[in-house]
C-alpha cells in the first residue's frame, strides 16, 4: 500500500472520530439544539470535507466504490433535507417547501396552513388536511391510560379528495413531498388534532443510500469470500 492510501486511511480515521465527537455532543442538545449544531457553518464545512473524502475515497479504493456511493447518497439526501437545502432550492431554483411545522386541525374543518417550527411564521400548502374524525382509544377495561390516538384525515386538492388515510403515532399520511406525523391533541375534549408535518426532500437520496450500503457491505465481505471458496480447487 503506497503513502497516498495510508494518507486517506489516516485522514477517514480522523473524519470517523470526529463524526463521533459531533453525534456524542449532539446527543445531549436536545432535538432542536441539535439541529442547529449540525447546520452551523462550521459542521457545513465539516460535512463537504467528508463528501470530498468519500469521492475520493471511491476512486482511488475502487473495491469499497459501492459502499461509498451509499455514503455519498446518504450524506447528499441529508444536505437536501436539511434547513440549509431548503434554503439552497429555495434561493436557485425559486422551489419554497416548508422543512418541518405543525398543523391544528379542528373536527369536521380543513386546513392548509403550517406554523413552521424555525420561525414561528404560518405558510401556507398547496392543498388542504381535512381532519374527517378524531378518536382516542383506551387499554379497557378501566380506560384509564390512553392506547391509541388515531386521525382519520383527507387531502382536499382543487375541491376533490385525492387521498385519504387514518394517521397514527408512527403511522403517517404521505401526499405532495410532505409526511403528517400524528403529534398531539386536544386532551381535554378530543376537538382536534396536532399533526407534525415534515418535508420528504432528501429521503429518496438517504433510503438508495442505505440499499447502496447494504448491497456493498454484503458484496465484499460475504459474497467475496463465498465466491473466493468457491474457486479453490478440491485437492482430491
Amino acid at each position: 500500500m503506497n503513502k497516498l492510501h495510508y494518507s486517506m486511511l489516516w485522514a477517514a480515521l480522523i473524519i470517523i472520530i470526529l463524526l463521533i465527537l459531533f453525534s456524542i455532543y449532539g446527543a445531549f442538545l436536545g432535538s432542536e439544539g441539535a439541529q442547529n449544531f449540525f447546520n452551523c457553518p462550521v459542521l457545513m464545512a465539516y460535512w463537504f470535507v467528508l463528501g470530498l473524502m468519500l469521492i475520493a475515497g471511491s476512486i482511488i479504493f475502487r473495491r469499497l466504490l459501492l459502499i461509498h456511493v451509499g455514503c455519498i447518497l446518504v450524506l447528499l439526501g441529508a444536505m437536501l433535507g436539511s434547513d440549509a437545502g431548503h434554503g439552497f432550492r429555495q434561493k436557485l431554483l425559486g422551489i419554497n417547501k416548508i422543512h418541518k411545522g405543525q398543523m391544528l386541525i379542528y373536527q369536521g374543518q380543513e386546513s392548509n396552513k403550517v406554523k413552521v417550527e424555525r420561525d414561528s411564521m404560518t405558510e401556507e400548502l398547496p392543498f388542504s388536511i381535512k381532519l374527517k374524525k378524531f378518536r382516542v382509544d383506551y387499554y379497557e377495561p378501566q380506560r384509564a391510560a390512553v392506547r391509541d390516538y388515531i386521525s382519520s384525515l383527507a387531502v382536499i386538492e382543487n375541491g376533490k379528495t385525492v387521498a385519504e388515510k387514518n394517521v397514527e403515532v408512527n403511522h403517517p399520511l404521505h401526499y405532495g413531498g410532505y409526511y403528517f406525523y400524528q403529534h398531539s391533541y386536544d386532551a381535554q375534549d378530543g376537538q382536534y388534532s396536532v399533526l407534525m408535518v415534515v418535508s420528504d426532500s432528501g429521503w429518496a437520496f438517504v433510503y438508495a443510500g442505505y440499499v447502496a450500503l447494504c448491497v456493498g457491505v454484503i458484496r465484499r465481505f460475504w459474497l467475496r469470500n463465498i465466491f473466493r471458496k468457491e474457486d479453490v480447487p478440491n485437492g482430491n
